[in-house]
């Protein structure tokens, strides 16, 4: 069975739909989140950023600039969970991410889905009106521990594959998937799941990298030794930088071209704050990038990698991250 039959329609279904929602040809958007949820209160275009400081570096893009693999996977993400944790409360998408769908009521049943330390979840827990349910899984078990240790009431945190959730069809009137989707080994599979457990008319909140800015200071000490060679890229496969390529995932997991949305949403991060997350991940990182290099090599390289480091910190400077963030019906 395919995909795309987990959901079936007709004609007369697209029409109805078609006629609310026509395609919208503005550039950072598929079509108005307004037609597709009219309860929604939030702009079309919510942009959040943690810092107003002017860039002043060439932003970096995957798309197109490197042609090596992303690098990390749940065993990561169990050894870096405390950091990621803090790191995300500094620059959290959660207000703008939830604003996406409509308000959660008190009648609510929410999926925080591959949830890493709960930065949905810490989002909605501070809003004044608690879902009736609120679930929040991740595959690594060092995430949910983190999210476990802060004690939020009414959480149920669990570990959970989210290509293959444990809950029943129909289950969630809204979803979240933040920042996850493209690490799945197999993200339609993954995709097919968050359509499967929606209630019909329920939204999910799907999110992409489009842009970020942390992996320059691996690229600069990189160009110190070797420069011709492909630059490090982070943990991002190039085709995601596309809202295309998340557009296609929703639609093979069974979301409709027209129930779904794409905007733009910002965040950024300065030198000093971004430190500990760049050192969680400089081991892993280095290994990828330095594979087949000579000894002297590898020492250059990791000489200029603190360097780097140093020189962002003093700088203060200022590391950008844009995302693509999908609003999808059922």
């Amino acid at each position: 069975m395919s995909l795309h039959s987990i959901r079936p329609f007709t004609r007369k279904d697209v029409s109805a739909v078609s006629a609310l929602s026509p395609r919208c040809s503005h550039s950072n958007t598929y079509k108005s989140t307004r037609a597709l949820y009219p309860l929604a209160t939030a702009p079309l275009r919510p942009t959040f950023r943690t810092t107003v400081a002017e860039v002043s570096r060439p932003s970096h893009s995957y798309a197109g600039e490197s042609n090596m693999k992303p690098v990390f996977g749940a065993d990561h993400f169990d050894k870096v969970a405390e950091v990621y944790d803090s790191r995300s409360k500094m620059m959290s998408f959660a207000p703008a991410l939830i604003a996406l769908a409509p308000p959660i009521t008190n009648t609510s049943i929410v999926l925080d889905n591959a949830c890493g330390p709960g930065v949905i979840t810490d989002g909605i827990k501070t809003q004044s009106i608690p879902p009736a349910r609120l679930c929040a899984v991740d595959v690594s078990p060092g995430m949910i521990e983190t999210l476990r240790q802060k004690a939020l009431p009414g959480v149920e945190a669990e570990v959970m594959d989210a290509q293959k959730l444990s809950f029943r069809d129909d289950t969630f009137t809204h979803s979240f998937t933040n920042m996850g989707i493209f690490l799945f080994p197999n993200p339609e599979k993954g995709a097919a799941e968050i359509y499967r457990t929606l209630k019909p008319g329920g939204i999910a909140v799907v999110t992409s990298i489009k842009q970020v800015g942390w992996p320059r200071i691996f690229q600069a000490a990189q160009r110190t030794v070797r420069p011709e060679a492909p630059l490090f890229n982070g943990m991002l496969a190039e085709e995601w930088a596309t809202k295309e390529k998340l557009d296609a995932v929703l639609q093979a997991g069974g979301f409709l071209s027209i129930d779904v949305s794409i905007t733009t949403v910002e965040s950024s991060m300065q030198g000093a704050q971004q430190k500990p997350f760049v050192d969680s991940i400089a081991a892993e990182a280095t290994a990828v990038i330095t594979e087949g290099w000579s000894q002297e090599e590898k020492q250059q390289f990791d000489s200029a990698l603190q360097e780097q480091i140093q020189v962002s910190m003093t700088d203060n400077e200022v590391f950008e991250i844009v995302v693509w963030a999908a609003a999808a019906k059922k």
